[in-house]
């Protein structure tokens, strides 16, 4: 077996085969060793796959990195950095020293805060992507939207006929139709609700819901991936729950920063916001309506997408209060009081 070397806090990490030894600089200026075994029957397995070897080769990188963090501050090593006064007041907050403070800015735990982080942006995104299939199939949400935000008055298409144009865009968008078309009245007389160009730009819809839904089954896939690789990571690191709990916690927090930043734009500019994504989403502009001759931006003018999109904050909200549940634990266990000698 090859001799593998990795620095650790105030000392330095050694790996042989399955036998593991760190030797630290104590507190009380004394060497501190400590020797201990580690399985490696996944590396083993692992490593006997082509393309899985090299990602088994820079798990364990990090792994050994980690787990010589994680041992080494369990004795008690000398603290060589004092920190600034804001360094210190912060490590204050957190409970822990401006050694740990240290170790975290450089990165030391930033492939477990990514990794939780990109989970958490593509467990958003895919619940997003199943909110708008569900919106967007949903006869009674087009009903009410229309009876609160349509003006039909203009084409001459009364109120009572908005419930079975819901019905036919709700069907077509599901896939139980061939066609979003539908019989009403206009003016006292059947005819079809939309014309060529509506019908197109709604063929057009309908594909990027298909889309959205492809997507969605992709993104859950990558969480699953992605939760995976992080718990293989923080398993082979051998972290404290609270450190754990803390890395998680910051990939969190850059993530919600990231969709924060989104969520304020769309409630800042929703219709310069509006017409972007119509641009990038569509290659066409069939998109852009006249309102003497096209329903469409009749039954939906910008307050009805308004509405849809509270509606899907609603559903977003309903789909992950499990996630308040977690962040709660994730918070316990970062900021719950320390006992004698717990490591941080």
């Amino acid at each position: 077996p090859r001799l593998i070397g990795t620095p650790v806090e105030e000392g330095a990490r050694f790996e042989l085969g399955e036998t593991v030894s760190l030797a630290v600089r104590s507190s009380e200026r004394d060497i501190a060793v400590h020797v201990y075994s580690q399985p490696r029957f996944f590396r083993e397995l692992f490593s006997r796959v082509p393309l899985a070897r090299g990602i088994m080769r820079l798990l364990a990188s990090l792994s050994r990195f980690f787990s010589g963090l994680q041992y080494s501050s369990l004795m008690l090593p000398q603290l060589s950095v004092r920190g600034g006064a804001k360094m210190r007041k912060t490590a204050r907050l957190f409970q822990t020293t401006p050694q740990v403070i240290s170790a975290m800015i450089t990165a030391l735990l930033a492939p477990i805060a990514l990794l939780s982080g990109l989970t958490l942006l593509c467990m958003l995104i895919a619940g997003l992507c199943l909110a708008i299939l569900r919106t967007a199939t949903n006869a009674q949400l087009y009903s009410a939207g229309f009876a609160a935000c349509a003006d039909t008055q203009a084409m001459n298409v009364p109120a009572s006929q908005y419930d079975a144009i819901a019905q036919a865009l709700s069907r077509y968008f599901a896939g139980k139709a061939d066609t979003p078309q539908a019989q009403i009245l206009k003016g006292g007389a059947l005819a079809s609700a939309f014309n060529e160009k509506e019908l197109q730009h709604l063929s057009d819809v309908r594909r990027l819901f298909q889309s959205l839904r492809a997507l969605g089954l992709i993104l859950m896939i990558a969480v699953s991936a992605l939760m995976l690789t992080a718990c293989a990571l923080a398993w082979r690191s051998r972290l404290t729950a609270r450190t754990l709990a803390r890395t998680v916690l910051l990939g969190w927090a850059g993530a919600m920063v990231l969709i924060g930043a989104v969520a304020l734009l769309a409630a800042v500019a929703f219709n310069s916001l509006f017409v972007l994504l119509h641009r990038l989403l569509f290659s066409n502009e069939l998109w852009l309506m006249d309102p003497q001759t096209d329903l469409i931006i009749l039954l939906m003018p910008e307050s009805f997408f308004v509405l849809l999109s509270a509606q899907l904050g609603w559903l977003m909200l309903r789909f992950f209060w499990p996630l308040g549940l977690i962040l709660a634990v994730l918070l316990y266990l970062s900021f719950k009081p320390m006992k004698s000698g717990e490591p941080t």
